[in-house]
C-alpha cells in the first residue's frame, strides 16, 4: 500500500479507493474531506447525518457538477504518464491564480436555532479557502451591531490560490456571542474556485444542515468576485510580503 500523499495520489490513478468515517467516530462527526480529493479518492464517505462544516463542504463540491453525484477529477489527478507526478505540498502547480473578494453585504439573515437571547443579530463573515495546503487562507469580516435585516461590511480580502482546480471558498455567517458562550452558526455555503466569475455576485446562504429553506430561503450574501492569471514568482512574493506584515 502507498505510505506517502505523492504515492497516494498515483495509487488513486490507477485504482479506486474509498475512504469513511473510523468506527470510533460514535458520535457521527466527520472529518475534512479536502485532503481526500485532493489526492484523488473516488469514494469519500462521510456521516450525512451530522450537520457540520464537511457537509457544507461536500454539498458545495458536487454543485460543481448540478449535484448528480459524480465529478470528474482534474487531469493531472488523471495522467498515469512516467513523468506525471503530482504532491499536495509541492505540485506542480500550473494554473495559479488571484482572487479578490468583497463581501459587500448580507440579506435577511435568520435568528441562529440555538441562540438563547431573542436579541438582534451581531452578525461576521468568515471567508475560508481550502484545498490544498499552500492554499489554506481564513479571514473574517468585523462585527456589524444589531442588524441582521441588512449588514453592511464592505471589506476586502485577497487570497493567492496556488491549485484552483482543488480550492474551495466557503463563506460562514455567525452571531457574535459578547459573553462567555461560542459564537453562533447562522448561514454558510461553499462554492469551487473553478465555479466563481468574476463580478458582482448574490452567495445564497444555506442553513447547518445544508438547505435554504425555512428561515434560510431568502438570506445571502452579495460581493464582488475578482479572479485573475497569476505566475508563481508574483504569488510567492506577495503571500510572504502579506505573512510578513501580520
Amino acid at each position: 500500500m502507498p505510505k506517502g500523499e505523492s504515492e497516494w495520489v498515483d495509487y488513486n490513478k490507477r485504482q479506486v479507493t474509498r475512504v469513511y468515517p473510523g468506527g470510533h467516530r460514535v458520535d457521527s462527526s466527520n472529518y475534512d474531506p479536502v485532503v481526500h480529493w485532493c489526492m484523488g479518492s473516488q469514494i469519500v464517505a462521510l456521516n450525512y447525518q451530522t450537520p457540520s462544516p464537511s457537509m457544507q463542504l461536500n454539498d458545495g463540491k458536487f454543485e460543481e457538477n448540478g449535484g448528480c453525484g459524480y465529478l470528474l477529477k482534474p487531469a493531472f489527478l488523471r495522467d498515469e504518464s512516467p513523468e506525471a507526478h503530482f504532491s499536495i505540498n509541492t505540485g506542480p502547480f500550473t494554473k495559479r491564480v488571484k482572487l479578490v473578494v468583497t463581501v459587500l453585504s448580507g440579506s435577511q439573515l435568520p435568528m441562529p436555532v440555538r441562540s438563547h437571547t431573542h436579541e438582534p443579530l451581531d452578525p461576521y463573515v468568515s471567508v475560508e479557502l481550502t484545498g490544498v495546503p499552500a492554499d489554506v487562507q481564513r479571514h473574517r469580516t468585523s462585527v456589524v451591531t444589531e442588524n441582521g435585516l441588512n449588514p453592511i461590511w464592505n471589506e476586502t480580502f485577497t487570497f493567492h490560490v496556488a491549485c484552483p482546480d482543488l480550492a474551495m471558498l466557503h463563506f460562514t455567517v455567525w452571531d457574535k456571542e459578547w459573553g462567555p458562550t461560542s459564537d453562533v452558526f447562522v448561514a454558510s455555503r461553499a462554492v469551487s474556485v473553478s465555479c466563481i466569475r468574476s463580478g458582482f455576485r448574490s452567495v445564497d446562504l444555506r442553513d447547518e444542515a445544508g438547505h435554504n429553506t425555512g428561515d434560510h430561503k431568502f438570506c445571502s450574501l452579495l460581493g464582488i468576485f475578482s479572479i485573475s492569471e497569476e505566475d508563481e514568482w508574483t504569488a510567492t512574493a506577495l503571500r510572504q510580503a502579506e505573512e510578513s506584515a501580520r
